[in-house]
């Protein structure tokens, strides 16, 4: 953990939410060390023996298998599934649509559920050799409602009172997969939105005046006024995965009301900055420049 920031980590995709791992680890060693064991085992096999040069798989995951699952079978069934498929079209559903109209298929296995996705790669980068098929994965999945701005907010507030008292900016990360757009994130923070039309009385009517004001249930804003000052700012993160770095989008919102505002490195990204009663948007340098990747990264590595 940094001696100047703290930051919290949370990931959703409108109907779940999830922390992204490239690999399981054992929240209790003692117990779940086996467990975790088949799983990379599972992981291990996939990599090796699935042959995919078109597509990255995304794996959504529950729980943890009680016996090892025939990765074997899983490669055979997923490298035949994957090579039926035509990239481009699945490419044209993935840009219209989003990851929700992607193909899904669902493995269970002695309490472990797992459900693949294909990723289209970008045209420049299918074939290349020494690419590993697991593209990235989300676990501890959690449906709910369709609102975009729902689960941001939950997501902020889930992590806005936990891990004590300190002396530090804290910073909340999420992981937006789903098509949330400004006016979701907005929402999400300060309030949903609310417009009042006032009318002049007797005879045709007449609009006298217009406002917009907010409800009081964003992650920043309740009833009884601004809340969780302690969380300086909301890294908000837009498909964010282990093959997506370069190319993700980051913009860091502050929160006017924090009692120690956000001063890093992160700043270095576009941010989202309280003026008064606005929110200035301000642009910033990509993950791409400041992490010195090419953009194709991991499909073209120098």
């Amino acid at each position: 953990m940094s001696r100047k920031l703290l930051t919290s980590w949370s990931t959703h995709h409108a109907a779940f939410a999830s922390t992204l791992r490239p690999r399981l680890q054992p929240a209790n060693p003692q117990k779940k060390t086996g467990a975790c064991a088949r799983v990379n085992t599972v992981y291990d096999v996939l990599n090796k023996r699935i042959h995919s040069p078109h597509f990255f798989l995304w794996l959504e995951v529950e729980g943890t298998p009680a016996t090892p699952p025939p990765a074997g079978r899983m490669a055979s069934f997923l490298d035949a599934c994957l090579a039926e498929l035509d990239p481009d079209e699945i490419a044209r559903l993935y840009e219209a649509g989003g990851f929700d109209v992607l193909l899904r298929w669902r493995f269970e296995h002695a309490g472990w559920t797992i459900e693949f996705r294909p990723i289209p790669k970008k045209s420049a980068a299918r074939g290349r050799p020494g690419v590993r098929p697991i593209g990235g994965q989300s676990t501890g999945a959690q449906w709910v409602k369709a609102d975009h701005r729902i689960p941001i907010r939950d997501a902020i507030t889930k992590k806005a009172g936990r891990y004590g008292e300190f002396d530090l900016p804290y910073v909340v990360a999420v992981n937006v997969l789903e098509l949330a757009d400004e006016i979701d994130v907005m929402e999400a923070l300060f309030g949903k939105e609310r417009f009042i039309i006032v009318c002049s009385q007797g005879g045709p009517p007449d609009v006298v005046h217009t406002s917009m004001s907010r409800l009081p249930d964003g992650a920043w804003t309740g009833r009884a006024g601004p809340r969780y000052k302690r969380v300086s700012a909301a890294l908000l993160a837009t498909r964010l995965s282990t093959w997506s770095i370069p190319r993700a989008k980051l913009r860091l919102y502050h929160n006017p009301w924090a009692q120690r505002p956000c001063q890093s490195a992160l700043a270095r990204l576009p941010q989202a900055i309280p003026r008064g009663k606005r929110v200035e948007h301000v642009n910033g340098e990509s993950v791409a420049a400041i992490l010195g990747l090419p953009a194709s990264w991991p499909e073209e590595e120098s």
